[in-house]
């Protein structure tokens, strides 16, 4: 009886889950539907070339007409959700999801460079180049996570490893000791963790809370007191200069974004494979994911 009701719920949930990325699907087409307005007879322009280290690297404009553009899209979107709602995509329904709100965001990017034009290539240098503490803070929150740890402190970490890494690049003029500082104090901070959660039991939700505050007020403070009216104390001189693979940068629009990047953006793209590796296809890995489960 008990495994029947569990089946039952099951099924529902897939049938809820159904009609809400089907409903979804059909917002977003009308949604874009909505853009179309004004938007006849323009098109879009996208500039792909870019200027690297001194070195222009060229590349021929891509240049969109508008109106059709985003009719297909929202056409094919539609059509995604009402098949959606009639049968699903079953297992490739998350595939299918991140495509179409892919697909999106790419026609508000055309709608919004509607007349005029866009330089693509270094919006997404940008975009990686901010997307990077982001990026970091998501891989720490996997291991905290798989691991069975609610780590919400990470963001009290980062930044509490960003001023001592100031602090310290500045007064030793080294960025090398600046970065290792910065490593430094985030460990520490999730050493402080791990001790009043393990050791004193203290919920984690409050420990994470409570490293937030810690690292807000301590940094605003020192900010005040001494970084602002000394400026030698926040001032390194020097920042960590990009770092471009021979051949690859010189690639359009791939290798300013991917191969001609600060190191530190490199050593996230090697973590997010090694992290995709190291839990799917190791033991250490398996018994990770078995621990917090």
């Amino acid at each position: 009886m008990t495994q029947a009701v569990s089946m039952i719920n099951y099924a529902q949930g897939g049938i809820r889950r159904r009609a809400t990325v089907g409903v979804f699907l059909l917002v977003e087409a009308a949604a874009l539907l909505l853009l179309l307005i004004g938007t006849g007879g323009m098109v879009s322009t996208f500039v792909l070339a870019s200027k690297r280290a001194g070195v222009d690297i060229p590349a021929p404009d891509l240049v969109i007409p508008t109106w059709a553009s985003i009719l297909t899209v929202a056409i094919v979107i539609g059509l995604a959700g009402i098949w959606q709602l009639i049968k699903g995509f079953k297992r490739y329904t998350n595939a299918v999801l991140i495509t179409m709100i892919s697909l999106g965001i790419v026609m508000f990017l055309i709608w919004a460079a509607r007349d005029n034009s866009l330089n693509l290539t270094g919006m997404l240098v940008t975009s990686v180049i901010s997307a990077t503490p982001i990026g970091l803070a998501a891989l720490s929150g996997i291991y905290s996570e798989r691991s069975g740890v609610v780590n919400i402190g990470i963001e009290g970490m980062i930044l509490m490893g960003a001023f001592i890494s100031v602090v310290v690049a500045s007064v030793t003029h080294s960025l090398i000791l600046g970065f290792l500082a910065g490593i430094l104090a985030g460990m520490l901070l999730g050493a402080l963790h791990a001790v009043l959660s393990i050791r004193y039991q203290i919920n984690q939700i409050i420990s994470g809370t409570g490293i937030i505050i810690l690292s807000l007020g301590i940094t605003n403070y020192f900010y005040r007191a001494f970084l602002n009216p000394n400026p030698a104390l926040n001032n390194s001189g020097s920042i960590l200069a990009s770092l471009p693979i021979p051949l690859l940068w010189r690639i359009p629009v791939i290798g300013p974004i991917l191969f001609n990047q600060s190191p530190v953006i490199y050593i996230l793209f090697l973590l997010i494979l090694f992290t995709h590796f190291f839990y799917y296809y190791t033991k250490w890995g398996l018994r990770i994911r078995a621990v917090g489960e």
